[in-house]
C-alpha cells in the first residue's frame, strides 16, 4: 500500500513529511504501511491508542471515542472524529457493531456529517443505530476490487441506500480526496 499508493501520491503532492500518522489498529491492512512511511518521511509523531488523544493540530482537534478495549484487534480500533472543512468527518478502523453501540449509548450527541464506514463495509460494522444515531449524508467505503472477503456488504449498502446516504467507494472510484481552497484577499 505505502509503495504503490501512499508515497507517489505524497510525492506527486510534494508532502516531504508527516507530522502525525494515525493507526487505527494493529491488522496489517491498517498499520501494514507503517514502517514504509517511517523509513521515507520524516514522521514526526505516530499515534494508536486512545489514551493519545484529544489531540489538537493548529486548528483542528481529533476525539477518539472507543475507550473500551477487548480481546479482539478490531475492538481495539480508534474511532477519530474531527471537524474539518465545514465538516464533522468520523473515521472507524474495524470497530465492530459492539463498540459502536458503546459509543452512541456514552455519546447520544455524536453526528458526523462524512463517515468512513467501519471494517471495509462489513457486516460485522455498521449497525442500524449506529446510522441513525450519526445521520451522515456521506459514507466512504475502503475496499478493494473483488476483494475475497466481499466488501462492502450488501446489507450495510442497502441500511446506507435505505437512510439517503451518499455512498462513495474505493472499490468503484480508486482513491477518494476531497479539497478545500481559501483565497484571501482576492
Amino acid at each position: 500500500m505505502a509503495e504503490e499508493v501512499l508515497i507517489p501520491f505524497f510525492r506527486k503532492e510534494r508532502i516531504d513529511h508527516i507530522d502525525y500518522l494515525f493507526i487505527t489498529h494493529g491488522d496489517f491492512d491498517h498499520d501494514g504501511a507503517k514502517d514504509s512511511l517511517m523509513r521515507n518521511f520524516d514522521v514526526i509523531h505516530c499515534i494508536d491508542s486512545h489514551v493519545d488523544f484529544p489531540i489538537k493540530i493548529g486548528g483542528l482537534t481529533f476525539t477518539s471515542y472507543n475507550i473500551y478495549g477487548g480481546n479482539e484487534e478490531n475492538d481495539l480500533s480508534l474511532v477519530l472524529s474531527v471537524s474539518l472543512m465545514g465538516k464533522k468527518w468520523l473515521f472507524t478502523g474495524d470497530a465492530p457493531k459492539k463498540v459502536e453501540k458503546n459509543i452512541i449509548k456514552d455519546h447520544p450527541e455524536i453526528d458526523c456529517d462524512i463517515l468512513k464506514l467501519g471494517h471495509h463495509g462489513s457486516n460485522t460494522s455498521t449497525c442500524p443505530e449506529w446510522l441513525d444515531v450519526l445521520t451522515p449524508e456521506t459514507v466512504i467505503v475502503s475496499c478493494g476490487r473483488n476483494n475475497k472477503y466481499g466488501h462492502p456488504h450488501k446489507e450495510v449498502i442497502q441500511e446506507c441506500e435505505k437512510r439517503g446516504i451518499e455512498i462513495r467507494r474505493t472499490d468503484q472510484e480508486g482513491t477518494i480526496t476531497y479539497r478545500s481552497f481559501s483565497f484571501i484577499g482576492v
